[in-house]
């Protein structure tokens, strides 16, 4: 009895080793990752245009609940990143290549490594 579950335990031992190696490619062909690269590639922002009016009212379909925070700076749950940035604009956006597009700034210079000037585009108010 010992030695025939001893038996069981190595097939299925070996029968889930060998179902994570990985398979072999014919010749000359790409790995199914270098094939599917664009698939990867992420999906631009889509641009809005500005709004028209005030908003009366503004109910959100949060999973946790009203948010612990809205400070930038504190933010770790997902809640709290769906509101804050619903709410609030950033003065530059990042884009998936690493180039950055303005946003609130028309421009951010850099006169000494401690300081940073940022030009805010017209008609912004904090």
């Amino acid at each position: 009895m010992r030695r025939l579950s001893a038996l069981a335990l190595l097939i299925a031992v070996v029968g889930i080793v060998a179902g994570c190696g990985s398979s072999s490619t014919e010749s000359g062909s790409k790995p199914a990752a270098t094939k599917n690269a664009a698939a990867l590639e992420p999906t631009p922002l889509p641009k809005f245009a500005p709004a028209t009016k005030e908003v009366a009212d503004l109910k959100w379909n949060l999973v946790v609940g009203e948010p612990v925070t809205l400070d930038a700076g504190h933010i770790v749950n997902y809640d709290d990143m769906i509101v804050m940035a619903n709410l609030c604009e950033p003065l530059e956006y990042l884009l998936p290549d690493g180039s950055r597009e303005p946003a609130l700034a028309t421009s951010i210079d850099e006169p000494n490594p401690t300081t940073y000037v940022v030009h805010v585009r017209k008609g912004v108010k904090f």
